[in-house]
Order: structure tokens, then C-alpha cells, then sequence
């Protein structure tokens, strides 16, 4: 068992993507964006690399997109995403899954043997690399980039190892973690430096500015649609504030809509007595997990330092659980993934307090091979 993931993972080929897209609907924007690319692409003389940076809120097509422009390139093309959520909702990968960028204290060093070699392979056929939500990018991760492409292409003295680059997201959302803005003035850093230099040179931009994604109209929805807009820019109104006031606890008729909604606390301790009165009303044993410490220091260690691993957990049948890494995020099990604990299996003639060997987990959007037949659960190994 503790090998299943990463057999299936070896064996198992993800569905392609089907996406049909009707390019007759796209805006006078989208058809511009996806013109200068394909423009690009059926030129025949030598050309420059194309890098493109394409910019609209949520709801402005960015998808329906890239999956025209991936229909159309096909193999020339790696759809690609700065986190696993929006990696497994394009049908993509994560750029750093795709160019083994380094995360963390991971080695920043040049990749060698094996790993490059597969780095070089990934890479042969592919023209274009198109970035989903780009906003999370910084300039240490787009140096890392420029820096792995000319490493695997063997163009060192090219941008991005002559490929092309395409930009895809909304720079007024998320900013990145632990890296500076693409468009921050002072890099901290060489690599980041490398990585500021190769975003200047995005001389393409194309701006979706039709949001299709609430198309009725509908007054509730016409207006929710205008705050959003307006609280993107930094720009909300006196009428927006009295409407949003509007939506508090204490005046809201529905709150049994939002019962299954996640919680969002100030605190550690506040999170946990929620998780805990949960638990309670679930009305199922619940085993205590108590942490298998090695070295000796490990159990003077924090949980933040631990990432976020506590030294005992409670868990149940039918509690919910959510990832928290990109274990295999293109079926599903990315960082924030949400599921339901279905089953919790111990080894033969062991039990609480004994540590489970699997938790099985039926995680709300896993499509990958399923460990019980009929049944898309995932087994948890660690």
C-alpha cells in the first residue's frame, strides 16, 4: 500500500482534454489575442519568440482561451499554471512541476542527469509555454524560468531559450508568496533580476474587458457583478458599503445556505475549537493520532515549523479534510483540495491509538484510479 500512489501515478494517463471551443463567440478581444498567436504560429519565416501577456478579471474568458489556443497549437504547445488549483481546472500542470523550478530551500542549482534530461525531452516539441495566473508569479520564479528554458534548450544567450512565452491572469489579484511583483522595481535578488529584465521584454498586451460570466440581468446579480469590479480597482462606493452591510449574519434570512461553507478565524485556537465541536456533532468514534517523532529535537519542533503538521490530530469517518501540498494535482489532489474522510484502515490486530497505515479520502474533484471499485476514494499515506 504505501507504493499505490506512486505506482498509479507511473501507470496511470491522465484524460486528455476535449475542450471544444467555438472561436465564432469569442469577444472582439479574445479574437484579437488569439489571432496575434496564431498569426504567429503560421509564419513561416524566421521570427522572434512571441511574449504575450494577456490580462482580464475573472469571468472575462481567460479560459475558454487558452483552450482555443491549445486546440489550435496542439503539441507545440504546454498549457501550464502558477498553482495546482488553477493548473487542474485548465487541464494543465504547475510550472514548477513542468520546469523542476526550485521551491523553498529546494537546491538552486542547474539540473544535471536524469533530470534534465527529462526537462529536455518535455521540451523538444514545445514552442509555446502559456502561464495561467500569472499575478503569482515573482521575479525569483520568472528568473528560474528564463533560466531552466535556456538551460534545457542549450540557448543560453537566447530569452527563454528562444521559446515563447504567454502570460495568462489578472495582476489586480494575489500578489506571489514570498517573491516580489514581476513589476516591482527593486529585485532582491540576481536570479530575481534576471527575472524582472525578461518581463520587460513583454512588449504584446491584449486587456478582456467583457465580463461573461454573468451575462442575465438580473438585478442582485448586475449589482454583486459592479461591487466585484469596483473592489478590484480599489474604487467602492458609499452605496456598495450599504449593500455589502446588507449581507451580514444578524440580518440574513439564509445562513442554512452556507452551512457546509468553510470558516475563516483570526486564530489557530479559534479554528480548532470549531474543527473540534464539528467532530462532536458527527456522533462517530473519533481516534486520536498521535505523531511518530524520529531525531531528538522533533517534538520541541512547532507545527508552523512542521508546515502546519500538528503533533496530534483528531479525525473521523465523514469529517473533511483539505490538502495541503500538490500531491498529484492534475486529478485533483491539489494544495486546498477538499474530501471527506471515508474510511480509516489499521494494519491487522492494530488500533487507536496505533497509527492507521492509509485514510481514505473521497476528495470533491478526484478523477484519478480509484482504490475501491466504484468508489473515487484516495488513499493517504502520509
Amino acid at each position: 500500500m504505501p507504493n499505490w500512489v506512486k505506482v498509479k501515478k507511473s501507470d496511470y494517463t491522465v484524460p486528455s482534454s476535449d475542450n471544444k471551443v467555438d472561436t465564432s463567440t469569442f469577444t472582439e478581444m479574445q479574437q484579437q489575442a488569439y489571432k496575434i498567436i496564431v498569426n504567429h504560429y503560421n509564419n513561416v519565416a524566421p521570427k522572434e519568440p512571441l511574449w504575450l501577456v494577456i490580462i482580464g478579471e475573472g469571468g472575462t474568458g481567460k479560459s475558454f482561451l487558452i483552450n482555443a489556443v491549445r486546440n489550435y497549437l496542439k503539441e507545440k504547445c504546454i498549457v501550464t499554471a502558477t498553482t495546482g488549483k488553477a493548473s487542474f481546472n485548465i487541464n494543465g500542470i504547475t510550472i514548477h512541476s513542468f520546469l523542476k523550478l526550485p521551491v523553498g530551500k529546494m537546491s538552486q542549482k542547474d539540473l544535471s542527469g536524469q533530470s534534465l534530461d527529462n526537462l529536455q525531452k518535455n521540451l523538444l516539441s514545445v514552442d509555446y509555454i502559456v502561464i495561467d495566473e500569472y499575478s503569482l508569479l515573482g521575479q525569483t520564479t520568472m528568473g528560474w524560468i528564463d533560466k531552466r528554458c535556456r538551460q534545457a534548450t542549450g540557448l543560453k544567450d537566447k530569452l527563454f531559450g528562444g521559446k515563447s512565452i504567454i502570460l495568462i491572469g489578472d495582476p489586480a489579484q494575489l500578489p506571489p508568496v514570498g517573491d516580489k511583483p514581476l513589476y516591482h522595481s527593486k529585485p532582491s535578488n540576481p536570479i530575481a533580476e534576471q527575472g524582472s529584465l525578461a518581463y520587460k521584454m513583454f512588449n504584446n498586451v491584449v486587456i478582456l474587458d467583457v465580463n461573461q460570466r454573468i451575462r442575465g440581468s438580473q438585478h442582485d446579480q448586475t449589482l454583486f457583478k459592479g461591487i466585484l469590479s469596483r473592489l478590484r480597482i480599489g474604487k467602492l462606493s458609499c452605496n456598495d458599503w450599504k449593500l455589502l452591510l446588507a449581507r451580514q449574519p444578524t440580518v440574513l434570512s439564509n445562513l442554512n445556505d452556507f452551512i457546509d461553507a468553510t470558516r475563516l478565524y483570526y486564530s489557530n485556537d479559534e479554528v480548532a475549537k470549531f474543527n473540534y465541536d464539528h467532530l462532536m456533532q458527527l456522533e462517530t468514534p473519533i481516534p486520536e493520532i498521535c505523531a511518530r517523532h524520529s531525531g531528538s529535537n522533533a517534538k520541541s519542533v512547532s507545527a508552523q515549523e512542521m508546515f502546519g503538521l500538528q503533533p496530534t490530530i483528531l479525525i473521523c469517518k465523514g469529517a473533511k479534510v483539505m490538502l495541503t501540498m500538490n500531491l498529484w494535482a492534475s486529478v485533483g489532489l491539489y494544495n486546498g483540495a477538499s474530501g471527506t474522510i471515508v474510511d480509516i484502515i489499521y494494519a491487522k490486530d492494530q488500533h487507536p491509538p496505533d497509527l492507521p497505515i492509509a485514510v481514505l479520502v473521497k476528495f470533491d474533484e478526484y478523477r484519478g484510479p480509484t482504490f475501491v471499485a466504484f468508489l473515487f476514494v484516495f488513499p493517504f499515506l502520509q
